[in-house]
């Protein structure tokens, strides 16, 4: 990756292929430890038999397939925290939405919104009880704007609640 000498010697692993073409480098690992991938359309496949694929969608992001067909062949996406003790109001998963290459930044680069699974209660033999939260930014750092309850309670922060088409 650059001249080599006593004190730099950065090197990058790069795969070639070709099909009908000269072969080029469809991947690379670079010395900082990335990997890319660098062909528009291009897939991973996990499994003895491939049959879940992560593909990459020029300009719009991932799609997660089970490329079996029939009932049962759905793929599933698994948050699982290491914690080997739950306590309350421990979180399970989350998922952020941010942006956080805003250029005007302060407010513009935290959480915009975020979705997050937490316990109601310390986890045992007979208990899992969690909630599942959604919560949106105005203004500043997120809150809660919906909660479902594990009673099936739902809760919703104060607003207008609007039903069918507007």
């Amino acid at each position: 990756e650059g001249d080599f000498s006593s004190s730099s010697n950065a090197t990058a692993l790069h795969f070639l292929t070709g099909a009908s073409e000269a072969a080029s480098s469809k991947m690379h690992l670079g010395s900082g430890g990335d990997l890319s991938i660098s062909t528009d359309g291009a897939s991973i496949f996990f499994g003895a038999s491939s049959e879940i694929e992560l593909r990459h969608v020029a300009d719009d992001g991932l799609i997660l397939k089970h490329v079996g067909t029939g009932d049962g062949k759905e793929p599933s996406l698994t948050f699982q925290a290491g914690d080997n003790d739950i306590a309350q109001d421990d979180v399970l998963g989350q998922i952020n939405f941010q942006a956080p290459d805003e250029g005007t930044g302060t407010d513009a680069i935290v959480a915009g919104a975020d979705i997050i699974a937490f316990s109601e209660g310390n986890f045992a033999a007979d208990n899992n009880a969690t909630s599942l939260s959604i919560r949106t930014a105005s203004s500043g750092a997120v809150g809660t704007v919906l909660q479902a309850k594990s009673t099936g309670d739902i809760h919703i922060s104060s607003g207008d609640i609007t039903f069918g088409t507007s």
